[in-house]
This record gives C-alpha cells, structure tokens and sequence, in this order.
C-alpha cells in the first residue's frame, strides 16, 4: 500500500467509509507536513511581512482548499496577500472570478457574498504552482518551482480524484511543460485557440516508497483574470463560462 494511503491502525476498526476517509486526511497531511520541512530545510524568497501580519508561519504551506474527489482542479501560479490571511489558494480579487464563475455555473445563479461563494469549494479543487507567497509581485523563479513540483505532482496525481486542470495564465500553463512532448505544450499555449481548445498530458509523481504513478489530465487554459490584465479581464466571467458549461452542464 502507498504510504500516502496509510493512517494509524486505529482506523482499521472503524467503518469502511470512516476508515477511508480518515487514512486519506492522514495522508494530505502528512504530505503538508513534508512541504514544510522542505521550506524550512534551505531559506528561499517569502513575502514573511504578509505572513507575520495573517499570524502564520512563514514556512507553512497553503496547499490547496476545496474537495479532493471533484473531477476540477483551478491552477493558478502562487498565493497573494489575501489567499495568505484566508489561508486558501484563489481567494482574492482573481479568485474571487473564479468563485463567482463556478458558483454561477453550479447553481445557476450569480452571487457576490462570501458565504455562499465558499460553496464553490465543494466542487472544486483550488491550488498553485508553489504553495507559498514571493515577495512583491513576482513569480517564482524555475528553481523555485521545481523544488516544490515533486509535492505539487503528489498532490494532483495521488491525493485529487479529478482530471480536468483550468490553469490562470502563462505561469501556471508553463509549469505542465514536463509531461508532454517536446514543445507539445508551449506549442500549444501560442494557438490562437489556447482558450477554448484542450491539451492532454500525463503528469508524474512518486510516493513516499519512491513507487511512480501517472495519470492522464486534461488542460483547459484561461488567462489570469487580474484586474492588471487588461486585454482579458472584461472577457474572463464569459470565457470560464464557456469552460464550465461543458463541465457543469
């Protein structure tokens, strides 16, 4: 068995549902705590004054929110200053389109208040290329990037049950270039269609007992619906409608 689908022996007698449940908790936080001891392990760029101000360690990872078994993950490139105080990936003035856009999509309806746009979390996944916040603005460096990949792999290939990816902007198309072919996705991201065509490719990972695993995932490109954006911006509600109503019907 991966040891990502362990937990303590106690489960054992619980129900089969409990016992599951439970041993897949265990597991994503176990690889949460495996992402920190890696930041703490060697010093790299984080925006501390963000953290110090949300109360929160610098070095504790914001992996994900939402619900692991939807079949639709939201990638977008590294946290902000309000994900850092929520404590959720897509939570400030970009996530909140996207929250917008799903809750639409699902209930059929629009809505702007908070509460209810925390629903949306139940049929998502939201996460990022690096589970921390850079200084500034800035995106993290490859090497940054590639440092954090291995949890980010584990996180999409064994812990999500879904195989649809809706990434935000070049960064965060960019980071999927390793698993197709050669300039397959940078090709890709340079058609004029990138925005409502899909790509496949097969992501990686390897567990804890250095067992590989793969999986087949479709890409679905959007660009990032900052306010900075100002070529999509005004079209980014209608385009991710477009994306969802294939997925939400």
């Amino acid at each position: 068995m991966s040891p990502e689908n362990r937990a303590p022996s106690a489960t054992r007698a619980l129900p089969p549902e409990t016992s599951i449940r439970l041993r897949r908790r265990y597991a994503i936080e176990q690889l949460i705590a495996q992402i920190q001891s890696e930041a703490e392990r060697t010093s790299f760029p984080i925006d501390e004054p963000v953290y110090q101000a949300a109360n929160l360690k610098p070095t504790q990872p914001i992996l994900y929110a939402g619900n692991l078994a939807s079949q639709l993950c939201f990638f977008g490139r590294d946290l902000g200053i309000d994900e850092v105080h929520a404590r959720q990936p897509l939570y400030g003035a970009a996530g909140r389109l996207v929250r917008q856009g799903v809750y639409r999509a699902v209930y059929h309806q629009k809505s702007s208040q908070n509460e209810e746009l925390l629903a949306v979390c139940d049929h998502v996944l939201l996460t990022n290329t690096v589970p921390y916040k850079p200084p500034g603005n800035k995106a993290y460096l490859a090497g940054v990037k590639n440092r954090f990949r291995p949890f980010i792999e584990r996180l999409l290939v064994i812990h999500w049950q879904g195989n649809q990816i809706i990434t935000l902007g070049t960064e965060a198309c960019k980071w999927f270039i390793p698993y197709g072919a050669k300039r397959e996705v940078t090709g890709f991201f340079q058609r004029d269609d990138r925005y409502t065509a899909s790509l496949q490719v097969t992501l990686k990972a390897v567990d804890n007992l250095r067992q590989p695993h793969e999986k087949q995932v479709t890409l679905l490109p959007l660009p990032h619906p900052s306010p900075l954006n100002e070529k999509y911006y005004a079209k980014f509600p209608e385009m991710l409608q477009q994306r969802l109503g294939k997925i939400f019907p």
